[in-house]
């Protein structure tokens, strides 16, 4: 993945290398360490492909995504829809919000925009406050 994104970048004056991934934000805290991982594992990426490529702007940062429809889904596969799997998760912890296609767009399209160029090495986390709901 690093030896394809710095070809990529290599004819560029500058880029962005955005990373997305969803947390287990319904599991035991066992699973938050393992998100904790893959977000150490993402940064390392990241941050090698920017210092491989010092004197070109390129910026890398990460947004982890909260519960999304995809999620639901995946967690509460019997459900027949993603109304039912979104009550199934409700009745878990009320708290819980779905993140929406159009929230994540939104993100995206600041963090590829000239208006985040001075964000390098962040971890955005989307998910309505939850992580620090719990």
């Amino acid at each position: 993945m690093i030896a394809a994104a710095s070809k990529f970048l290599l004819g560029r004056p500058k880029g962005r290398i955005l990373l997305l991934w969803h947390t287990d934000e319904l599991a035991k805290p066992v699973n938050h360490i393992a998100n904790t991982s893959v977000c150490l594992e993402l940064q390392d990426v990241a941050s090698q492909i920017v210092r491989e490529n010092p004197t070109k702007l390129i910026t890398a940062n990460a947004i982890q995504l909260g519960i999304t429809e995809e999620y639901l889904l995946n967690r509460f596969p019997k459900s027949a829809s993603i109304k039912a799997a979104l009550e199934e998760m409700r009745a878990e912890n009320p708290l819980h919000r779905l993140v929406e296609p159009l929230d994540i767009a939104n993100l995206v399209a600041f963090m590829i925009s000239p208006l985040s160029q001075a964000l390098n090495f962040q971890v955005l986390t989307l998910d309505h406050g939850h992580q620090k709901l719990v």
